[in-house]
């Protein structure tokens, strides 16, 4: 029996560091340390992109994003085969055509899951006090190279990357994809930043940034209120359930 054995943890450092592999640290250590270990960063290492996963997170916000991925997913679907028949009931008019609409907002959600890392903690890195976050067993850190592009997603004309130029703002990367579609909805326009912090009227665009543009969703207010509900409804479930665990 070795008291100490019980005060070691497993972490791993993955990226541009210069001795990058998983680490046996004592209880108590940071990432500070952990880097001291490391060898610091290789001068290409992009510290805004630093990706931060704690290991009993992920698994309680995998298995939460999978339900709340289910359900918008099944709402987009229930909307993209809306019955004609259905509308005018509610409406007593035609039906009108939103189904372009509904397709964006499913490449927005494919895409988000794939932007989305289950677990991360979002901590701008470019503060080194930061780097004093204490470590637990299973903490994953990957460090990026630089990246040298704009994503831009959602209701544009062609949607992906844009070389990076400093300076230059959301509405110029929007215009290198050939600008806004009509059914664009301008004023919520938003930017995942490389951090993972979102931001809704940045100042500036970062490299490693995503744009996103929603679409509208031209249904009437009654009509798609009744499903809003239900999945606000359950989004909420989702969170009280996290809160309880977490608590």
């Amino acid at each position: 029996y070795k008291p100490e054995y019980f005060d070691r943890i497993s972490v791993s450092i993955k990226g541009k560091v210069k001795y990058p592999g998983t680490y046996v640290v004592r209880k108590g250590e940071t990432l500070k340390d952990l880097l001291k270990r490391a060898g610091g960063f290789k001068e290409d290492a992009f510290l805004e992109g630093i990706v931060f996963i704690r290991k009993d997170l992920k698994e309680i916000e995998k298995s939460m994003s999978s339900r709340l991925y289910s359900t918008l997913r099944s709402e987009i679907l229930k909307q993209e085969y809306y019955s004609p028949y259905q509308y005018a009931s509610y409406t007593g008019t035609a039906r009108p055509d939103f189904e372009a609409s509904v397709k964006v907002r499913q490449q927005i959600l494919e895409s988000l899951t794939q932007i989305y890392q289950p677990g991360r903690i979002i901590v701008d890195f470019t503060d080194t006090t930061n780097w004093n976050i204490e470590l637990r067993d299973g903490d994953e850190i990957f460090v990026p190279a630089e990246y040298i592009t704009v994503q831009v997603l959602g209701a544009v004309h062609n949607p992906g990357a844009v070389i990076y130029e400093e300076g230059k703002s959301v509405d110029y990367y929007i215009s290198k994809v050939g600008g806004l579609t009509k059914d664009a909805d301008k004023g919520s326009i938003y930017v995942i930043k490389s951090s993972g912090f979102v931001e809704r009227s940045p100042k500036r665009v970062d490299k490693g940034d995503t744009i996103i543009v929603p679409p509208q969703l031209k249904i009437p207010t009654h009509v798609w209120l009744r499903d809003l509900t239900q999945i606000i409804s359950q989004i909420a479930i989702i969170f009280v359930s996290l809160y309880q665990i977490l608590r």
